[in-house]
């Protein structure tokens, strides 16, 4: 798995075991609004990001 360099630069392992992944459910808007992946993982977003908590 090639990763780029931002990621090896956070010490993200270019390699998995596919017995702990699990089936992708899409996210729930009406439970949930608003709900981003990118908000609770580091993806390479600039520091500037703010979020209201």
């Amino acid at each position: 798995l090639e990763l780029p360099q931002e990621l090896v630069e956070c010490q993200v392992h270019p390699t998995f075991h596919m017995s702990p992944l699990w089936r992708h459910e899409p996210n729930d808007d009406v439970l949930f609004p608003q709900r981003e992946a990118a908000t609770f993982y580091n993806v390479g977003q600039p520091n500037d990001v703010e979020y209201i908590v």
